[in-house]
């Protein structure tokens, strides 16, 4: 598979390095995201869902010791947890941790794919928490199509740019909801994290997946393949 990220791994191998100096106050410390996406099959737009984990992951201080890991998703959905698609007013919102949106979606008869885990500098680790703090501080409330401009941007989201917001670059047209959503609207997502050089879309690290226990839920991995239309 072509990849046109390549450019990155002098940068990634340079962190690693860095990472494995002594004296460092981050050294036990790695930072990832995984995105997620999720639809029913036909695929249906009120039965579809983007979100996003990251996971800080804390090496062990002995030698044969376990790692640990910090697990923080945004998950924006309306409180009913029922989305309707044209709603024309925007209602209360509940951000869901990662295993409480598995299984709703899969309640609701949506496949739940995911790409990554990919790794991520400790500066967009904190913007994403920043992001998860705003969501469940009560200040943004849902709506399925949400404002593109104007004041409406900091205060009612989308499942989609609850997550893109993180983006300083882009506004949320360059997420559109009508031309993406389900699964294309969160690959997209990794293809402009991978474009912003966020991440390197071509390198997962799945023990990760397997330190959270994702491999444990109904989920599917997804590679990621670049569409040469995205550029």
């Amino acid at each position: 598979m072509g990849c046109h990220f390549q450019g990155l791994v002098p940068k990634l191998v340079l962190a690693s390095i860095w990472l494995l100096l002594p004296g460092q106050a981050f050294a036990q410390e790695r930072y990832f995201v995984i995105v997620f996406g999720s639809q029913s099959t036909p695929k249906l737009p009120n039965y579809t869902h983007t979100w996003a984990t990251v996971v800080k992951v804390t090496c062990a201080d002995t030698p044969g010791g376990q790692p640990t890991a910090e697990v923080n998703t945004v998950s924006w959905l309306p409180a009913t947890l029922k989305v309707h698609t044209f709603a024309p007013c925007p209602e209360p919102g509940t951000n869901l941790d990662l295993v409480t949106t598995i299984r709703w979606a899969n309640c609701g008869g949506q496949r739940v794919s995911y790409w990554g885990p990919f790794e991520i500098e400790p500066e967009f680790y904190q913007r994403f928490l920043v992001q998860k703090a705003r969501l469940e501080s009560g200040v943004v409330r849902y709506q399925a199509i949400d404002s593109f401009y104007g004041p409406e941007n900091r205060t009612v989201s989308d499942c989609i740019h609850a997550v893109s917001d993180t983006d300083y670059r882009h506004s949320r047209l360059y997420y559109l909801e009508f031309r993406r959503f389900g699964e294309s609207a969160s690959e997209f997502i990794v293809f402009s994290m991978g474009n912003r050089g966020r991440i390197n879309p071509c390198v997962t690290h799945d023990w990760v997946a397997h330190l959270i226990g994702l491999p444990c839920q109904p989920v599917i991995k997804r590679e990621f393949a670049p569409r040469p239309w995205w550029h």
